[in-house]
């Protein structure tokens, strides 16, 4: 049946075929699907209300996981920090004692980077009695009696999320036990106000369509509908009749149900509204559709004749290209189209694309050999440094200790000769800058700390050899070795939104804002030809090499201050980069 349709519409013109889908498409489905759009319409507007409903609780939630979760890693960046948990075990002998110890504190730049959520306070708690109370610490036996203090201890946790009323106003607490190191037995927790009116802006300002209330046992704790006054206390929830949709969210030690509630069925109501211009639509059917098929014809037909006789005039050696394309639709399309492939066509027989072809093979290879040319350049003047700290260590001291940073040192210098391959492993490249790290602590002595971190996942991403580790050196010779007093060196890859991150964080010498957009602008604007040119290259060439890996997607940032350190980020995206399989 169908292909004697299709030959009997053949023997038709195309005006006639679009009269006859414009009554077959468009008149006989208007009269079938008109009697049943009242059904469809309220179907369709329940079920909307419905993902309505449900996208705005997803939403909440989202927003409400988001920002307990950015107060929780707050808290846990006060938890793992050493200098603070010294600080507060650490007995003082007067309070000029007290007030030096915690000006040392607060000038470490890793305690300043633990707080400074906007709108909320942290203060810490402990043990302690010769801590002097204000600003960020108090003694913990002058809350003893504080009901959330008593209800953190109830609840047996060592993080808990109070929602309470003190009598002036709502208080939103994130509790936390700073117990991660256990050097102690006193007792000592973190508390974090956030601020009660930020969190409740998060919701009202996105001007849900729907009310929504967020409830803890019975209570309403935060509602864009007007029941969230922070001077008064929280208010208990009645669940009304209509609520249509609850989403519940587990929150340290608290079962929160977001509810959203229904409104009004207005389905009937937009049906009446649109009445008008239903009835006119379905007038302007009949006659409107008519005009536009005739309309549409010529458009068809016209063109359809034009690119007909531009194939009659093909040569045998040469396509003809139309000289005239109107309009931007699909038959315009089709036209341009056979543009672009009658001047690839006749491109091709005049050999220019093999001709092209070999002149980029010859310039790609032309890079390659560059690139080998500038591997010799890489972290040439680290080794003598090292080796003449071992030299002299053995001459004044008679350490037998120095046969294994020897060896530490022969494996390093393996890594850095064998060029057989271009690409290692993370994992291998994490080695190499722990090996050199210990040889740099043998040489800098109690001046060099450090801390190496590599998510497991990260390690068989295959990375441009000796990348990471140039920029170890670098913190080395340009941070640690210029300051005199005890430095840093910190190290973290690992994985975040798609990409692989790879920090590099020193608390040197640093450098200065004009010396940080010199080397951004060598970085950014790096090529073969450049370092070629340049004696100091080992960032800038260490950064291309990454580039050129991941065909320059690649994001890098640097920050520098003085007298403070500086801080390296590489962001890739992980479907630039390859894995070992097997480890090869």
């Amino acid at each position: 049946m169908r292909k004697r349709i299709e030959k009997w519409l053949n023997h038709y013109s195309v005006r006639k075929k679009l009269i006859i889908v414009y009554i077959v498409c468009v008149v006989l489905p208007l009269i079938i699907t008109d009697s049943i759009v009242a059904t469809l319409f309220f179907r369709a507007e329940e079920r909307k209300t419905e993902y309505e409903m449900k996208n705005i609780a997803s939403a909440v939630k989202y927003d409400m996981e988001f920002a307990f979760g950015e107060a929780q890693r707050m808290t846990a960046a006060v938890y793992i920090n050493k200098y603070l948990s010294d600080f507060l075990n650490k007995q003082y002998d007067s309070n000029l004692d007290f007030v030096s110890a915690r000006h040392i504190l607060t000038k470490n730049s890793v305690y300043e980077n633990s707080y400074g959520f906007s709108d909320s306070n942290m203060v810490i708690y402990a043990d302690n009695p010769s801590l002097v109370d204000g600003g960020y610490f108090k003694k913990i036996n002058e809350i003893r009696t504080e009901p959330w203090y008593v209800n953190f201890q109830k609840s047996g946790r060592a993080l808990q999320l109070q929602f309470y009323y003190d009598g002036k106003e709502r208080k939103v607490s994130l509790i936390r036990k700073l117990n991660y190191f256990q050097d102690s037995d006193s007792e000592k927790l973190v508390k974090l106000d956030l601020g009660y009116n930020a969190l409740l802006r998060n919701i009202t300002k996105t001007e849900y369509s729907m009310p929504v209330y967020i409830c803890d046992e019975g209570r309403i704790l935060f509602s864009n509908a007007g029941s969230s006054q922070y001077t008064r206390n929280f208010e208990p929830y009645i669940r009304p009749k209509n609520t249509a949709y609850v989403e519940t969210l587990s929150l340290y030690g608290n079962n929160i149900k977001i509810m959203v509630v229904r409104e009004k069925n207005i389905a009937f109501q937009n049906v009446k509204n649109a009445l008008p211009w239903t009835l006119l639509l379905l007038m302007f059917n009949i006659l409107i559709p008519m005009l536009v098929m005739n309309i549409i014809n010529h458009s068809f037909t016209d063109r359809l004749a034009q690119l007909s006789e531009v194939f009659d005039q093909t040569k045998i050696d040469q396509l003809a290209e139309i000289e005239d394309i109107k309009g931007q639709d699909e038959i315009a399309m089709l036209m341009s189209n056979y543009n672009r492939m009658v001047q690839r066509f006749n491109e091709l027989i005049r050999s220019i694309y093999l001709g092209r072809l070999e002149r980029q093979e010859l310039d790609i290879a032309r890079q390659k050999a560059e690139l080998l040319a500038l591997r010799s350049q890489i972290n040439p003047h680290f080794l003598s440094n090292v080796l003449e700290s071992i030299r002299m260590h053995c001459v004044i001291r008679n350490e037998k200790e120095t046969a294994l940073m020897i060896e530490q040192l022969a494996l390093l210098e393996r890594q850095n000769a064998n060029w057989s391959k271009d690409f290692v492993m993370i994992q291998e490249e994490i080695q190499l800058i722990k090996t050199y790290l210990e040889l740099q602590k043998y040489r800098f002595g109690n001046r060099l700390s450090y801390d190496v971190e590599l998510e497991s996942d990260c390690e068989t991403y295959l990375i441009p050899k000796l990348t990471i580790v140039t920029f170890v050196e670098n913190a080395c010779v340009h941070g640690v070795e210029g300051k005199m007093t005890p430095s840093w060196i910190y190290v973290r890859v690992y994985t975040k939104d798609e990409q692989l991150v790879i920090e590099i964080e020193d608390t040197g010498t640093g450098i200065s804002r004009e010396q940080t957009d010199n080397l951004m602008e060598r970085i950014e604007n790096a090529t073969i030809d450049i370092l070629r040119k340049d004696s100091h290259i080992g960032i800038v060439n260490a950064c291309l090499r990454l580039k050129l890996a991941v065909d320059e997607d690649i994001g890098i940032e640097l920050e520098s201050e003085e007298g403070m350190g500086t801080f390296f980020m590489i962001r890739i995206p992980l479907v630039s980069l390859k894995k070992s399989h097997g480890g090869e």
